[in-house]
């Protein structure tokens, strides 16, 4: 049997970059075959040891629930 994956996470430069990304990839494969996915673009802050301050961002792909 084999396993669906539930999520993929995509890393990205900035927000912006992943809303781009998201829109890009939505006009070239066509809304219908994008019904049953979502797109977000989520941002993870992190500290480095120095106290330098940064957001590390994503695009997450997953099923939409039913």
């Amino acid at each position: 049997m084999k396993k669906q994956i539930s999520e993929v996470r995509l890393p990205v430069s900035s927000k912006e970059a992943g809303k781009k990304i998201v829109e890009d990839f939505k006009a070239i494969v066509g809304s219908g075959s994008l019904q049953e996915v979502d797109f977000e673009v989520h941002g993870t802050e992190t500290e480095s040891m120095s106290g330098h301050k940064s957001t590390n961002w994503e695009i997450v792909i997953k099923r939409k629930e039913k």
